[in-house]
Parts: C-alpha cells; sequence; structure tokens
C-alpha cells in the first residue's frame, strides 16, 4: 500500500470520528440530546452496549497465549503516567503554577480519553487495507487484532472509571483520606486483619464496573476452549442466540459512544465563557498531543525486542501515551471548586484540534510500524 493511500485511509477514518462527534454535538444544541438523555445513554453504554462489545470480540479473538503476551499493556500504562505525572511537575516550574495549578495541569495530562477515540478508529480501519499492517502472523485476523485493542482500552478505562467513582463520592479536598475511615464501633468488632480485607475488597469493587467484569469473562471464555465453542463457531449451542445478541448489542457501542461524546462538548461549550491560565492550558496540550505521543513511539520502539512481534499491540501501546484530556477531568473541578471555566476552556480546544492531530499522530505510527516490519 503506497504512503498517500494510508494517509487517504487513516483521514477517511478520522473525518468519520468527527462527523459522529458534530452529530452528537448538533443533536445536543437542538435539543434532542439533553443532559437527561446523555445520562441516559452513558448508563446504557457502560452497563449494556460496551460489555456486550468485549465480550463478543474478545472472546473470539482471544487465546490462553494471547492473554500471557499483552502483559506489556498495564506496564506501559503505569510508565506513562509517570511520565504525565512528571510533565506535570516540569509545567509547573516553568511556568511559575503554584501548588493549585500545578496539580490542575498534571491531573489534565495524566488521565487522558483513549477509550472512545481509538474504539471508533479502530472498529473503522478494521474494514478497510490499513489493517493489513497490524497483523500479526498469516493466521492473524482484523477481527483479533480488534480484541486485542479492546483489551487495551479497558485497561485504560479503569482510571476513568475511578474518576467517575471518586465523583460520587461527594466533595473532597487535599485533607481527604483515600481509603474510607473505618468507624470505632466496625474497629471493636473486627481485628487489624480484617479492616484490611475490608479495605482491600472495598478498593477493589471501586475499580470494577460493568465493562471491566465482561473483559474478565471473555477473557476466560476465550482461554478454555470448552467454553469457547459454545458460544463461537458455527455449530456452537449459544451463538445464535446469546452471542449474536451481544454482537448486535455492541454494534452499537461506537456511534452511540461518540454521539455522546460530542454532546459532552456541547455542555461545556456553555461554560468555558471565562478564566485565564491560557499557559497552563497550551503547557497541557502541548504534552497531550506532542510530548506524550513522542515518548510512547520512542519507548515501544526501543523496547520492541522484549515484546511480541504483533504490530497491533506496538501500535496499541503508543497510543496509550496519545489522546486529549479526559472528560473526567470536569467531574474532579466541579468537586474542588476550581478551575471550573479553565477544565472547560481545555476540553473544548482539545476536542477541536483532536482529529487533525489525531490522524498526523496514528500516520507517524503507521510509518515506525512500517519501516520495522519492512
Amino acid at each position: 500500500m503506497e504512503f498517500t493511500e494510508l494517509l487517504s485511509i487513516i483521514a477517511q477514518s478520522s473525518t468519520l470520528i468527527l462527523l459522529l462527534c458534530l452529530i452528537g454535538y448538533w443533536c445536543a444544541r437542538v435539543g434532542i440530546i439533553t443532559t437527561t438523555v446523555q445520562k441516559g445513554l452513558s448508563e446504557l453504554i457502560i452497563t449494556v452496549l460496551m460489555p456486550s462489545l468485549l465480550f463478543s470480540q474478545v472472546a473470539s479473538g482471544t487465546d490462553a497465549a494471547t492473554i500471557i503476551y499483552l502483559w506489556p499493556i498495564p506496564v506501559f500504562l503505569y510508565i506513562f503516567a509517570m511520565f504525565s505525572g512528571s510533565l506535570g511537575l516540569l509545567g509547573g516550574k516553568l511556568f511559575g503554577f503554584d501548588s493549585k495549578q500545578t496539580k490542575f495541569v498534571t491531573a489534565s495530562i495524566i488521565f487522558n480519553n483513549l477509550t472512545s477515540l481509538t474504539l471508533g478508529l479502530i472498529q473503522n480501519l478494521g474494514t478497510t487495507e490499513a489493517m493489513q499492517f497490524l497483523l500479526w502472523k498469516e493466521e492473524d485476523t482484523p477481527e483479533k487484532a480488534k480484541a486485542r485493542d479492546l483489551l487495551s482500552d479497558e485497561e485504560s478505562a479503569k482510571r476513568a472509571h475511578l474518576s467517575r467513582k471518586i465523583s460520587h463520592e461527594g466533595s473532597f479536598n487535599e485533607s481527604t483520606p483515600l481509603l474510607r475511615p473505618i468507624s470505632s464501633s466496625h474497629a471493636k468488632n473486627f481485628s487489624t486483619a480484617s479492616r484490611r480485607v475490608r479495605e482491600v475488597m472495598s478498593n477493589v469493587e471501586t475499580l470494577m464496573n460493568p465493562p471491566i467484569y465482561a473483559a474478565i469473562a471473555a477473557l476466560i471464555v476465550g482461554s478454555i476452549p470448552s467454553l469457547k465453542s459454545l458460544f463461537f463457531g458455527e455449530n456452537a449451542l449459544l451463538y445464535p442466540t446469546i452471542t449474536k445478541s451481544m454482537i448486535f448489542l455492541g454494534n452499537a457501542s461506537t456511534p452511540l459512544t461518540l454521539l455522546t461524546l460530542g454532546a459532552q462538548l456541547s455542555n461545556l461549550s456553555s461554560r468555558s465563557k471565562g478564566g485565564k491560565m491560557y499557559s497552563a492550558i497550551s503547557w497541557v496540550m502541548i504534552a497531550r498531543f506532542m510530548i506524550m505521543p513522542f515518548i510512547g513511539i520512542f519507548l515501544v520502539m526501543m523496547t520492541r525486542d522484549w515484546l511480541v512481534d504483533d504490530p497491533m499491540l506496538w501500535f496499541v501501546l503508543m497510543m496509550l501515551a496519545s489522546g486529549p484530556s479526559a472528560f473526567n477531568c470536569i467531574n474532579i473541578t466541579q468537586l474542588t471548586g476550581a478551575f471550573q471555566e479553565e477544565m472547560a476552556r481545555l476540553l473544548i480546544y482539545s476536542y477541536i484540534a483532536v482529529i487533525p492531530i489525531l490522524t498526523v499522530t496514528v500516520m507517524t505510527m503507521f510509518y515506525f510500524i512500517h519501516k520495522t516490519i519492512s
């Protein structure tokens, strides 16, 4: 495939994402997707559509060997989080931000929106010749490659889910403890070991949501051939009913996610009327759109000898460092009562710029991957 043809395919995929977001934005502006509808759609996506997509694609495209070699995904996630946090602190030093401004910048760089944008991009690229660049072996298929991408998206979504959980716990400030305190009555009734177990279980519960449960179920089914044969295959007992239902529901996940993303942008546009901190906003966008993607590409290329020779895995690891700030950052600013307008302005600017920047970023990643495998 020629370079210009590949660029055209990626640009078309990015434009499709933009159009779906714009439709969602328009629907919100004219009152079709109201705030109540947005909440309902978000709940529908999280509790029904995304779990269906994860189970139907991940379980069918994974096996025990695949699960083992995906170990770099959580490792790189935490490495990139450390780099992001360091960039936030560096920005605070360079521009002379106070402690609150530095925390604003650091949180905006650490929490990125990978799931919805990457999901839309990969789902669309999966129907084009560009996906051939990301296949691993001769027997690899676009469906298996997309399944590996979905697993990485779910790992990154855990951080976003944690911030959503925080937003439902009420107000907090700098002195708020990370763990819930245990009352004196509980302290009298349970031993120290029991309290620790309860704390651990509470934190595990905080991280869990329906897509994560679906991903775990998909990994179990995909890694056990006897279970997998019940759900997938021409003669699978449950394929005509349960599996097909999940496939139909999962297919609606990506477009609805992008429509909801556009509708959320409409809400932010009404808030971003004030606020200064242009240097902070500029630094966050530079870090998220330029520095972190460069770090992602560099680290993956430097460590590829330690990884499986899977172009999709390389691409996924690079994408973990990319993307704009997450929408859930606005929830944190609402709870703290600080920088709400600045965060809204940052998100508006970021999502206006994300499509052309995403096209260039993905094209650069494809270039390095192609140079490596050719």
